[in-house]
């Protein structure tokens, strides 16, 4: 659906950004959803924050996994909510410090 989504924007010469606006969290994802942006991204420092870190890489992964599944979550009972048939928003998630 990102794909789609980037390459509408760019067939169609769209001279205006696609807004990512930040989320952390499923409440924040599902107000960006709710709120008609196009897609959103999952910021690692939001993550870090709402947990009580400094983005100092303090985070674990398995702390990132559950924060993108929650993300993932809200997104889509938004999509559900409101019956949308091509699913929840994208969203892009950073891997912070890649935990390889």
């Amino acid at each position: 659906k990102l794909k789609a989504l980037l390459e509408h924007y760019s067939k169609h010469e769209i001279n205006t950004p696609l807004l990512l606006p930040c989320c952390y969290d499923g409440l924040s994802a599902r107000m960006i959803a709710r709120a008609g942006f196009e897609a959103t991204f999952m910021t690692g420092f939001g993550v870090s924050g709402v947990n009580g870190y400094p983005d100092t890489q303090l985070i674990s992964y398995n702390e990132m996994v559950s924060a993108a599944n929650t993300v993932a979550e809200g997104l889509s009972s938004v999509a559900n909510a409101n019956k949308e048939s091509s699913g929840p928003i994208p969203c892009i998630a950073d891997g912070d410090t890649g935990y390889g």
